[in-house]
């Protein structure tokens, strides 16, 4: 059973994922969409600031970007299930951890992704062909940001802002390549926050290069195989 169409919602698998997507681009104009996938489950420290955040992501994102939660669902997984949170709009979310793992593994098979084990969260690229109806993650342009260490570093105030600057650039984002353009723009303006802050001149300047990458906002071709473009990027999803 599909999971209620959101603009935030809780997915057990990478396809069904897909095919909210592609029930979305039905009368959607543009060919390629910012998405997200958030890997955080109940129990970790910074989940508990950004679950209850949903409602207004749902609120707030539109149509410009998509947020799906790993291991959630409007569904119990078993009699004694309690709710964890309130979803997009305000329905009760349960979290199974099965369901969370298996969203992992179909990623994990798809690309080569691999989890950190902290609250994650993946900026895909998802496109959409409009003669055959078809959804895909494009995996050639991957970014995926460690949470943890975001607030860790201080990049912003709270989780909230972080969210809050993801929508803002959803909002006015490079139709071409919305992943690389928020890498670009964002990345790039927190390198700078931190060289103000001396950071970069604590580095041995060979390092100082490979700063980017540190800070996690350096996107990366994640396909498995780079050689066959229609069956590495695209996992095709019929509506």
């Amino acid at each position: 059973m599909h999971q209620p169409l959101a603009a935030v919602g809780g997915f057990g698998d990478l396809s069904t994922a897909e095919d909210d997507l592609a029930q979305r681009w039905r009368s959607a104009r543009e060919n390629i969409r910012l998405t997200t996938l958030l890997f955080a489950q109940p129990s970790m420290g910074l989940s508990k600031e950004i679950l209850p955040l949903i409602p207004y992501l749902h609120g707030r994102s539109g149509a410009n970007i998509n947020f799906y939660f790993a291991g959630y669902s409007t569904e119990k997984s078993g009699p004694s299930d309690t709710p964890v949170t309130q979803g997009g709009d305000n329905e009760e979310w349960f979290f199974d951890v099965k369901r969370y793992l298996s969203f992992r593994a179909d990623l994990a098979k798809q690309c080569k992704w691999s989890y950190s084990g902290a609250v994650e969260i993946v900026l895909l690229n998802a496109g959409f062909l409009p003669e055959t109806k078809q959804a895909y993650f494009d995996y050639s342009a991957m970014l995926s940001i460690n949470l943890d260490k975001v607030k860790k570093q201080e990049y912003f105030t709270n989780i909230g802002e972080f969210f809050e600057d993801l929508i803002n650039y959803a909002d006015e984002q490079d139709p071409t390549d919305p992943v690389k353009g928020y890498s670009d723009t964002r990345g790039t303006k927190l390198i700078k926050k931190a060289a103000k802050a001396g950071l970069l001149k604590l580095l041995p300047e060979f390092l100082r290069p490979s700063v980017d990458s540190a800070f996690n906002f350096t996107v990366r071709d994640m396909r498995k195989d780079k050689t066959t473009a229609d069956d590495a990027v695209r996992k095709f999803i019929d509506i």
